[in-house]
């Protein structure tokens, strides 16, 4: 447990669970894709989804965890519930470009490595579950940022803050939300550079 990063002891790292590869690669087993929207976006710019599926799956990805969340705050007692949902809220001490910059960043690499990793380890006859290992780095950095921690989709802030009851997402803080969309936007440029065998 030393070796996982600081925020995660303290259940104030959602982008660790969120983004968990094993959570995502699961997922994508089941139901054929990532169910993460970053990465969705990403497939958009390679070509492997149209616009409008996109414009189908944007409100989906922002529907789905809400409901997930209030299902959470009535079944689950207030205790547990008060981490589980806790609204993520981050520091507006930083310039909003720095951290538009580094939500994109982050999120374009995390977007490449997911849909990259399980391929180079098949190919090396590695079992896929090392992925998370791979991504390691990756996730300490976003994660252990102060005030700029990332949580790899902008539909969980904002559906957080919704059942919560929070306030709308200040001006601020915004670029966690567009960062992210850039990330995907820019993960599959760089993806489109290569073949794509899906």
């Amino acid at each position: 447990l030393l070796i996982l990063p600081s925020k995660v002891a303290t259940l104030s790292a959602p982008g660790f669970t969120f983004g968990s590869t094993w959570i995502l690669y699961p997922l994508k087993d089941h139901f054929g894709f990532i169910p993460n929207l970053p990465c969705r976006i990403c497939e958009t710019t390679m070509g492997r989804l149209c616009l409008r599926d996109l414009a189908i799956i944007i409100p989906i990805h922002f529907l789905v965890p809400t409901l997930a969340f209030w299902s959470l705050q009535l079944l689950l007692p207030a205790f547990f519930t008060s981490y589980a949902i806790d609204p993520v809220i981050y520091s507006e001490r930083n310039p909003w470009i720095v951290d538009l910059m580094s939500e994109t960043l982050v999120n374009a690499l995390f977007t490449v490595g997911l849909l990259v990793i399980p391929e180079i380890l098949r190919i090396n006859g590695i079992r896929r579950g090392y992925a998370l290992l791979i991504l390691y780095p990756l996730y300490s950095f976003s994660v252990d940022a102060v005030g700029k921690a990332s949580v790899f989709g902008p539909n969980l802030i904002y559906s957080l803050r919704c059942v919560s009851r929070q306030e709308e997402v200040p001006i601020a803080q915004w670029s966690h939300l567009l960062g992210p969309i850039l990330g995907g936007i820019i993960g599959g440029e760089i993806m489109s550079l290569f073949p794509d065998d899906k």
